[in-house]
């Protein structure tokens, strides 16, 4: 078992206090790991101007503009939601031009302690939901914002 390679995640600017705290957690298990972040500019300048400024290597990729000014559910309602949830395929695979393995995840999400249980004889990780039945039955078994 070991630690990724590195980290990946997307992020646009509804989101961008989210990934504040998503970069300064990972920072802090995680100093100087390499993690790829696929978001729009104005969420860049935020992090940017931010401090403290997290300690790791941020490969930034700018192309999610055209999602800036959309909520999810303008997103959903407009027909944009499933190609805005491919950018997580897409920063997966930027990173994994490089890196011989990323951990993909939301930008919501806090690190609470260094992820050191990533079983590399397996080809993908992926991560249950917990929750509700309900839920599952109308999302998936999955937790797409969780994949190895």
């Amino acid at each position: 078992m070991s630690s990724p390679s590195s980290f990946c995640t997307i992020c646009t600017k509804n989101c961008k206090e989210e990934l504040s705290g998503f970069l300064l957690s990972l920072s802090l298990h995680h100093i100087n790991d390499t993690v790829y972040v696929m978001c729009d500019s104005v969420t860049q300048d935020y992090i940017f101007d931010m401090t403290p400024q997290p300690r790791l290597k941020i490969n930034w990729h700018i192309t999610l503009d055209p999602y800036s000014n959309y909520t999810r559910e303008e997103m959903e309602k407009n027909g944009l939601w499933s190609d805005f949830q491919m950018a997580k395929a897409d920063i997966i695979t930027i990173a994994l031009n490089t890196e011989p393995d990323t951990l993909f995840l939301d930008c919501d999400t806090i690190i609470l302690d260094r992820f050191e249980d990533i079983d590399t004889t397996k080809h993908l990780g992926v991560s249950p939901q917990f929750i509700k039945q309900k839920n599952v039955d109308e999302t998936g078994y999955y937790n797409g914002g969780v994949l190895w």
